[in-house]
């Protein structure tokens, strides 16, 4: 599987999550870089987004999903 595929994968399993805690407004971001991802587009925009989300999700001393969206990041970008 190509790692697009298993990136769009565990953003869209990270979606699910924050949705269930209510974060509606991550878990669409989420949702729309995975989609990307599995389609293999690049997107300036939404890395942007996914970089500053890493910023916030870094602060709360998350490092392994932190990693995660800037992986996405740098993939979409």
């Amino acid at each position: 599987m190509p790692d697009h595929k298993m990136l769009s994968g565990e953003l869209g399993l990270w979606s699910a999550v924050l949705l269930g805690r209510g974060e509606k407004d991550w878990a669409e971001l989420l949702d729309r870089a995975a989609a990307k991802l599995a389609r293999g587009e690049q997107d300036e925009a939404t890395a942007s987004s996914l970089r500053l989300y890493a910023v916030v999700v870094g602060q709360k001393n998350q490092p392994s999903f932190q990693a995660l969206l800037e992986k996405a990041a740098d993939t979409l970008a």
